[in-house]
Parts: structure tokens; C-alpha cells; sequence
């Protein structure tokens, strides 16, 4: 046992080491823009800043996102298990699957747990957390949409895989409910798409303040007191998930509105302050993610 812990902590070690240099390249090559926020004043809690690379690949990974991967061909199904999803790759190129994905299927709504690449010509078992409650688990049934998980949601998520190695459903569950009672959202299923319905109208209309620019590889959204920050290391990866990353961020304003962001100086420090949260990584750190063999 004492040989194996000390093997485990040197491959914690390695990885940290690894992530924090990895971020902190990145970053260095990142300037931020903006900021952009919607001067009619009725979105008072929400500034945007766009992200552009300093220097673009010369050869980008031909990876595609899930939402055009469906458009393509890519197959979803229910297995019939809660956590689990069934996908089939029929093509080409791997396609990113994110965490930041909602799963839309006519008896289930499910949310991916931690982002992954499915290989070309591949099928696998996704795994997946109920995000609405007492709907029935049919096997085989499809998926057809992926659509945008509210960033609290993507939050708990990551909450519970850096503490357990994994989302407890039954806390993913409650962990919705408190959500969609503070945003004053009724659902009789805890259906957490609730709130992007019930604010659909004003959603589409607010978004268009903060449009996506040719280049654009990045987006850090201060909504109140907190920073959302999505990054992709090609433009049409965001460009194509632009739009729900976007309503991410503006459903929560919406949820809940007030008069604050967080200060401009703060945001300038994201990056660094990034990559030394990087050291103390829980998520890397949680052994039972990498005593069960799970990739990050």
C-alpha cells in the first residue's frame, strides 16, 4: 500500500505540473477585449469580454462539437440507465462532447458529466447526470439535440466530481430544485431547461448585445459577483457553441438580476489566478478518479 500511494502522489504531481504549465501557456498567448454590455440598462449585472489568441494554429485539430456532429449523423440513445448514454461516431473526425452540454430526447433530458472526445468511427457509454426527475429511462431511445446547461448546473457538476470522483444523482437532483426555486422557476418534473423557457423571449433578445467576432476563440461572461469563462483553442469550435455558451451566462442575469459585476481589474487577473487555482486542483487530486482508471 505505502508503494502505491507514493506512485499515486507522483502521478498527481506530474499531472498538476503538467496542467499549470499547460494553462500558462495558453493564457500567455490570450488578450482580452471589450467590455461589451447592453446599453439599453436592462441588463445591468452582465458585462461581456471576448477573447481573442495572439497568434492563431497554422494546423487546427479537425475536431467538431456535438451540436454539429448530430447535424452529421452522430447517434444518441438512452441505454436505459440513468448515468448512462449510448453514442455512435460514425464519422470522420472525433467529435468534443462538453460538460457545458444538455442532452435532449423525447422521454429524457440528460447532462453530460466532464468533457471528452469521442474518436472517429467509435462507439461508447457517455456518461451523463438526470437533469430532470421521475421521467422513465427508455433504452434506445435518441437524442436528438444538445442544447446549453446553465452554468450553476456545470458548477455543481464539477463540485461533486472533485469531492466524490463523480455527481451524486440524488444531490444533482436536489442541487436543481434549490436552483429553479431561487431563480422563481416552477417545473413539476425539476426540468432544469425550466428557466431558458420561461426566459426565452428576453434571452434571444439581450443576447444579440454580445455577438461573437471573426477570431474570437474565448468569452469571459461577469454576471454579479461571478466570472464565466469558456475557451476553445479554435474559432469555429466557439463560433459554434457561441450561442449557448452565450445563453448560459444571460439566463443567469435574468435569474437573478441586480445592479452588480465584478470589477475590470479582477478580470484582468483571471488568467493568473487560473493557473495557480491549478495547483490545488481537487478534481485532479481525487483519487477515486484515478483509481478507477478515468481519463482527464
Amino acid at each position: 500500500f505505502q508503494c502505491r500511494f507514493i506512485s499515486s502522489d507522483l502521478w498527481i504531481y506530474k499531472v498538476i505540473n503538467s496542467l499549470t504549465k499547460a494553462l500558462k501557456s495558453s493564457f500567455d498567448q490570450l488578450v482580452l477585449a471589450g467590455p461589451l454590455f447592453d446599453p439599453s440598462g436592462n441588463l445591468r449585472n452582465m458585462v461581456v469580454y471576448p477573447v481573442f489568441p495572439t497568434d492563431f494554429q497554422s494546423d487546427p485539430p479537425q475536431v467538431i462539437t456535438l451540436t454539429e456532429a448530430l447535424r452529421r449523423g452522430l447517434r444518441l440513445n438512452d441505454t436505459g440507465i440513468v448515468n448512462q448514454v449510448h453514442v455512435h461516431n460514425p464519422l470522420a473526425a472525433p467529435v468534443l462532447v462538453a460538460e457545458s452540454d444538455i442532452l435532449l430526447g423525447s422521454t429524457q433530458v440528460r447532462s453530460v458529466q466532464f468533457s471528452g472526445l469521442i474518436p472517429p468511427y467509435r462507439r461508447a457509454s457517455l456518461p451523463v447526470s438526470c437533469v430532470e426527475a421521475g421521467q422513465p429511462a427508455v433504452s434506445q431511445v435518441p437524442f436528438t439535440d444538445a442544447v446549453a446547461c446553465p452554468w450553476f448546473v456545470r458548477s455543481l457538476k464539477l463540485d461533486q466530481l472533485a469531492r466524490h470522483g463523480e455527481p451524486h444523482q440524488n444531490r444533482i437532483w436536489e442541487g436543481i430544485k434549490d436552483y429553479l426555486q431561487n431563480a422563481g422557476t416552477k417545473s413539476s418534473t425539476q426540468n432544469v431547461r425550466a428557466v431558458f423557457e420561461e426566459h426565452d423571449a428576453d434571452i434571444t433578445h439581450l443576447s444579440r448585445n454580445f455577438p461573437w467576432y471573426p477570431g474570437q476563440t474565448g468569452v469571459i461572461c461577469s454576471v454579479g459577483n461571478n466570472l464565466f469563462f469558456e475557451l476553445f483553442s479554435d474559432p469555429e469550435l466557439l463560433e459554434d457553441r457561441y450561442e449557448q455558451t452565450l445563453h448560459s451566462a444571460v439566463v443567469e442575469a435574468l435569474s437573478h438580476p441586480g445592479e452588480n459585476v465584478t470589477p475590470k481589474t479582477q478580470v484582468d487577473t483571471l488568467f493568473d489566478d487560473l493557473t495557480e487555482a491549478s495547483v490545488n486542483n481537487r478534481v485532479v487530486q481525487n483519487r477515486s478518479i484515478h483509481d478507477s482508471g478515468r481519463a482527464l
